[in-house]
């Protein structure tokens, strides 16, 4: 899929994908608002008390304003990163 999905969320619903893309997809963990919001503009979906994000779910949650990626840890800034390197 190419091209951007602008979808504007709130920050709320924002987290609420984040925790559903780190696995945390139990219905009873998550806001049923947000989730019925997410749902209904098809960037997750619910299936047995279970919540998945779909491939719209996944593009727009790596263009979220903080980069999220579901591949790759976030690397700390150059500033921080030496001060705690070990050499």
């Amino acid at each position: 899929m190419k091209g951007s999905v602008i979808i504007p969320l709130s920050r709320d619903e924002e987290d609420t994908m984040r925790l559903i893309a780190q696995g945390i997809a139990d219905t009873r963990y998550l806001r049923a608002g947000d989730v019925d919001q997410l749902s209904k503009l098809r960037l997750a979906e619910q299936s047995d008390g279970i919540v998945t994000l779909t491939e719209f779910g996944r593009v727009r949650l790596t263009q979220g304003p903080y980069g999220f990626s579901l591949y790759q840890r976030p690397r700390a800034h150059p500033a921080i990163a030496s001060a705690y390197s070990p050499n």
